[in-house]
Order: C-alpha cells, then sequence, then structure tokens
C-alpha cells in the first residue's frame, strides 16, 4: 500500500510532470547505483545501467498500478536489468572464450 505523500508523488508522475520524476531520481538513483555496484564491479557500467533503469522507469510509469510500493516496483525493475546486464557479460565471455 502506498501512503498519501507517495500517491502524489504517483499523480505527478502519471502526469509527466518532470519535478516529480526528478525528486524520484534524486531519492532513489544513489540506492539503485549502490545495489547494482553489488553485482556489477565497474563504476562507469554500474552509473550506466542506473541511468538506463531511470530511464526505464520514465516510459513504464503508465503501467505502475501502484499494487506495490514505488521502491518496490524500482527495485524489481533494477533486479531485472542488472540479471539481465550479467547473462550478457556471461554470454560474451562464452562468446570470447571460445573464439579464442
Amino acid at each position: 500500500m502506498t501512503s498519501k505523500r507517495e500517491k502524489i508523488l504517483l499523480q505527478g508522475l502519471a502526469d509527466g510532470n518532470e519535478k516529480a520524476f526528478r525528486k524520484v531520481f534524486e531519492h532513489y538513483y544513489p540506492k539503485v547505483k549502490c545495489f547494482l555496484s553489488q553485482f556489477i564491479h565497474n563504476e562507469e557500467d554500474a552509473r550506466d545501467l542506473a541511468q538506463n533503469i531511470f530511464i526505464k522507469i520514465w516510459t513504464a510509469l503508465p503501467t505502475f498500478r501502484g499494487d506495490a510500493k514505488l521502491y518496490t516496483w524500482l527495485y524489481r525493475i533494477a533486479t531485472n536489468a542488472v540479471l539481465n546486464h550479467l547473462r550478457k557479460q556471461k554470454f560474451k565471455a562464452l562468446v570470447s572464450f571460445e573464439s579464442s
């Protein structure tokens, strides 16, 4: 369940309010980047992935139903993104190893 303050913020996000999105970004970006850095040991890759996650969030906002808290949804997106990144890295390493 979401709080009244979060519902107001979500409404601003749903309306395309950049100020509301900036608040979300400023609050959650450091946490998301720290989360990603635990799995991705390259700061530049973690930073790029974090930025891509917030782009996904901006474009996926119309699909957010509000059944869960915003941070729960955001971390689910971050988890999926880091898993996909790690799969790609593993695949690249495998292809690189096989072509050597």
